[in-house]
């Protein structure tokens, strides 16, 4: 692992698993590019890289301890990729922090180093890429922000505004990758859109 450590300890790097400290009690865990988000007692906490404030603790500080993300409580759910992060409240409120380099965390410019509301107040999951976010909502949409180069976020003008994807199924799971993006419709059915290399 990098300076950085995201397992809590040793910045060695090791072949078999780590107990990363301060982690009794967790009941899920997500992984982006050196850091990691974890939920504990309804609490997301974060540590490892930080340099664009993707540990949502209003600063670019690393840390390689375990401390909650700011504001955030009674939280179901979090979300990593790139160096972005989201999390859904018990309550169903959203929220993002992180990377923003291409506003998919805010319309507002700037990396967000404290959790700001999500664009995507209905979302339930979100798939999270380097440069891209798409939310699967209540209602089994699907809404994309971000960079839209390779047309990843499948959305036809501003990235400033979530609009439907490119698909209009009903879908149950999304997943994102740097360039393209994949759901699973309610007929089980794969649907890719973005970079065709492999699509």
């Amino acid at each position: 692992f990098p300076s950085h450590d995201s397992c809590g300890g040793s910045i060695t790097n090791s072949i078999s698993a780590v107990e990363v400290p301060s982690t009794q009690g967790t009941t899920s865990v997500t992984v982006g590019l050196d850091f990691l988000c974890f939920i504990k007692q309804e609490i997301a906490n974060c540590l490892g890289d930080n340099t664009q404030g993707q540990l949502g603790r209003g600063n670019l500080q690393a840390s390689s301890e375990v401390q909650p993300v700011l504001g955030l409580s009674s939280v179901s759910k979090v979300f990593a990729g790139g160096q972005s992060a989201c999390a859904v409240g018990v309550s169903g409120s959203t929220f993002c922090w992180g990377n923003n380099d291409n506003k998919q965390v805010s319309i507002t410019s700037g990396d967000q180093v404290n959790r700001v509301p999500s664009v995507f107040p209905n979302g339930i999951s979100f798939a999270i890429s380097s440069s891209h976010i798409c939310a699967l909502n209540k209602d089994s949409s699907i809404g994309c922000i971000g960079d839209n180069s390779l047309s990843q976020s499948g959305i036809i003008t501003s990235t400033e505004v979530p609009t439907g994807s490119a698909t209009n199924n009903s879908i149950l799971r999304i997943s994102t990758g740097a360039t393209q993006t994949c759901a699973i419709t309610t007929s089980y059915k794969l649907r890719c859109w973005g970079d065709r290399k492999s699509v």
